[in-house]
């Protein structure tokens, strides 16, 4: 028992390490460099990130709750379609859309070109201001408020509705004074985590050349070759995170809503007007949000595949399969031993489940701080070998797989830990205390009982991770060994360069894989 909980701790403290040790580089600041850089580039990137925050919150939030209150309180025609339909942009990863908007409405574009030949228009530069950017994250982040808003809605009691339509409410006001403050809890972790991924984006602010923190942690790093710095501006990134966690705790506060029947009233039937509108909007959403992209992607790629495809594709689409495939592999296996390590007893201790959030922060961070972390750490060592033994290790102990591996598990464990703690939550005590009673020791209680019973979980949590680390840039691309690109590298490289046709054939590739894993998660699910 003693072992096990040292186990525990050891693992939990590795896959936090990351995280932690960016704080450390205040201990050895460059203060000319980041004089220059406060001067520069830090207010400019303070006022955009704060700016970008407010813009998807409000589009994310007002979006993703509006959608999800439609699909569930709303009778139209197309419901059912729509409620899957307005999950898809989940597959589309957000650079895939920057660039894919890029090609189609900046000032070379067609639209603007065809908008030039046709009326007086002069043309815009969509990439300077505020609203292309936040457009494009709103499109991309607001199914994660849409998928817990739904839940939120479906969760809540029908009498609490019917009571309010009793008493002559309408509709409007008892989505505003029943529903909505029901599932605020719900909306407020979806809008968090829309965020979380937005202020750990790579892709979209640098073709949209929109400073945000990634952008300045990549300059401190590529161009002035300081990883102090990088990682001081990193471990700004590290609190800017953790406020954001901290607001959504508050805001949710105390509120817990339970409830012993999670069937709302039947959804009342949209007529007329209202169903057409109701029709329209959701057409709109699901033909900017993807349909538009992927046709476009479509069209770019048939005309570009006799030209583009390569022998190479094969390589990148392995190095993507495979990188997901053994991050995944890593990542079910560790939070399977820290859960049963954590289960071994009846009720998990307060300091367990403390630990196990411990361990989970990263998913809250972006893979530029674990990149810069565990780059901040292997300079140290380096630096520490250098000067008391004369030789270098930079090439033995950075430029391969184990560090990028590494900066995934830290990364995603807490994709993993989810589904699987699911699984083990669902087991009935009955079943331990029953191998007991006969004489199981506990690896053979783990192997008998637990392991059957949590494979659901343990394949939903593999698919996941895999397919988030398929579409993972920044940490990718900042400690990926010399040579080992894959498709989300390729596609980063092509549009950042103006490329955009050509980025559409590994954009398909990247997306069809994802989508693929994804069905395999639902059907895993339908069968669980």
């Amino acid at each position: 028992m003693f072992k096990g909980r040292l186990v525990f701790i050891f693992l939990t403290f590795l896959l936090a390490a990351p995280v932690v040790v960016v704080a450390f580089a205040w201990l050895n600041p460059q203060w000319e460099l980041f004089a220059h850089f406060a001067d520069t580039l830090l207010p400019d990137m303070l006022m955009n990130t704060l700016i970008l925050l407010l813009g998807v919150a409000l589009g994310a939030g007002l979006l993703g709750t509006g959608l999800a209150w439609l699909v569930t309180m709303c009778e139209f025609p197309g419901r059912r379609a729509f409620e899957i339909l307005f999950f898809l942009p989940f597959v589309l990863p957000a650079y895939v859309v920057a660039f894919v908007y890029l090609g189609l409405l900046d000032f070379a574009g067609p639209v603007q070109g065809f908008l030039r030949s046709v009326t007086p228009f002069q043309g815009v530069d969509i990439r300077s201001g505020h609203a292309a950017v936040i457009t494009v994250f709103t499109l991309v982040f607001y199914p994660y408020v849409y998928m817990l808003a739904k839940i939120g809605f479906q969760a809540q009691r029908h009498t609490y509705v019917e009571a309010s339509q009793m008493l002559g409410a309408s509709h409007w006001r008892t989505f505003r004074t029943v529903s909505l403050p029901l599932a605020r809890p719900s909306i407020v972790a979806g809008i968090t985590l829309a965020l979380m991924e937005t202020i750990s984006d790579f892709g979209v602010v640098s073709m949209f050349n929109y400073d945000t923190f990634t952008t300045v942690i990549y300059s401190a790093w590529e161009d002035y070759r300081s990883i102090e710095v990088a990682a001081q501006v990193a471990s700004l990134l590290v609190l800017f995170s953790f406020i954001l966690i901290a607001v959504e705790r508050y805001s949710r506060g105390r509120a817990k809503f339970y409830t012993d029947q999670c069937m709302i009233s039947r959804p009342f039937q949209l007529q007329g007007r209202r169903a057409f509108l109701a029709v329209v909007a959701s057409l709109l959403v699901v033909g900017l949000s993807f349909i538009a992209p992927l046709l476009q992607l479509l069209v770019w790629g048939w005309q570009t595949f006799t030209v583009e495809w390569q022998d190479q594709y094969w390589s990148w689409m392995f190095n993507t399969l495979a990188l997901g495939v053994m991050a995944a592999l890593m990542s079910v296996s560790v939070a399977l031993m820290l859960l049963s390590i954590k289960y071994r007893s009846r009720k998990p201790s307060k300091s367990a489940n403390l630990l196990l959030s411990f361990a989970s922060m990263g998913y809250a961070l972006p893979g530029s701080v674990m990149a810069i972390g565990l780059l901040f750490v292997l300079f140290i060592v380096e630096t520490w070998v250098k000067q008391w033994f004369g030789f270098e290790l930079l090439l033995l102990v950075s430029g391969g797989l184990g560090i990028l591996l590494y900066a995934y598990l830290s990364r995603f464990i807490a994709v993993a830990i989810g589904p699987v703690e699911g699984a083990f939550e669902s087991i009935h005590p009955s079943y331990v205390e029953a191998a007991q009673t006969l004489g199981a020791n506990r690896f053979k209680i783990f192997r008998r009982v637990y392991l059957p019973l949590v494979l659901p979980g343990v394949a939903v949590a593999f698919l996941l991770v895999a397919v988030d680390v398929m579409k993972e840039l920044p940490a990718t691309y900042l400690l990926r060994p010399y040579g080992w690109d894959t498709l989300a590298i390729q596609v980063y490289e092509l549009a950042a360069e103006g490329l955009y046709e050509r980025a559409a054939l590994p954009s398909l590739l990247l997306i069809g894989m994802s989508l693929l894993i994804l069905l395999v998660v639902k059907r895993i699910e339908l069968k669980s």
